[in-house]
């Protein structure tokens, strides 16, 4: 837990560790970060950051990574499943960059509860991210594998999305981003017709070179390329 209420924190690494358990406990995390820290003379900006987590394995918990009130952090080459809210949640923060990450529900830990793990990925509410080469595979009962909610200028490149019901992107009131040669394929069930990318109001954003298996669905405010299929 980094916490810098009242005080500041920034300039950490949380590099090559394991950390785990337990879902069981109300609104767990592994790594949970508040970086909304003391006012400072030369920039309204309170938010602090310069975090790194890099080479973990994080797994049973309700969000695996939860970050509010933040800029600045890298979250790389992390493996993370079993997040029974979400396996990554970042809410209110700036410049974070999240690529390769491996995010799978493997089949072997779906015993007990292990079924009822939502998983997924939620960024709410941020400003200047980049999202690329992450691998998502299988996804429960949430709103998508990658939810992207009030959100602007966002790159999200080269991220393959496979086996999430119903729906495995979605973009809602996003602005000024840009979503491309990502592989998304959601899985089918017999009571709800997948869809690989939904996008939904927002505005000056282009959804280009694509592969989406299970189609799209797209409103205004998004240029749709026909590199998309």
């Amino acid at each position: 837990l980094l916490d810098a209420t009242g005080d500041a924190i920034g300039e950490v690494a949380i590099v090559g560790c394991t950390i785990q358990h337990t879902h069981n406990a109300p609104d767990s995390a592994n790594i949970r970060i508040n970086c909304d820290s003391n006012a400072v003379a030369v920039t309204k900006e309170t938010r602090h950051g310069h975090i790194t987590i890099a080479d973990n394995v994080l797994s049973d918990v309700q969000v695996n990574i939860d970050i509010a009130n933040t800029r600045g952090v890298t979250i790389t080459g992390n493996t993370i499943w079993k997040g029974y809210a979400s396996n990554v949640h970042v809410e209110n923060c700036e410049s974070i960059v999240m690529s390769g990450n491996m995010f799978d529900r493997n089949p072997r830990y779906l015993g007990g509860d292990g079924v009822s793990a939502k998983l997924g990925v939620v960024f709410d509410s941020c400003v200047g991210c980049t999202i690329s080469g992450n691998h998502i595979a299988g996804v429960g009962d949430a709103d998508a594998a990658m939810v992207i909610r009030n959100c602007s200028h966002f790159n999200i490149t080269g991220c393959t999305i496979l086996d999430c019901s119903p729906l495995g992107m979605l973009l809602e009131n996003v602005s000024h981003s840009r979503v491309s040669d990502c592989l998304i394929d959601a899985r089918d069930t017999t009571d709800k017709q997948p869809l690989s990318l939904r996008a939904k109001g927002g505005e000056k954003n282009m959804v280009v070179n694509n592969s989406l298996g299970c189609g799209q669905d797209i409103s205004e405010g998004f240029v749709s390329h026909p590199g998309n299929n």
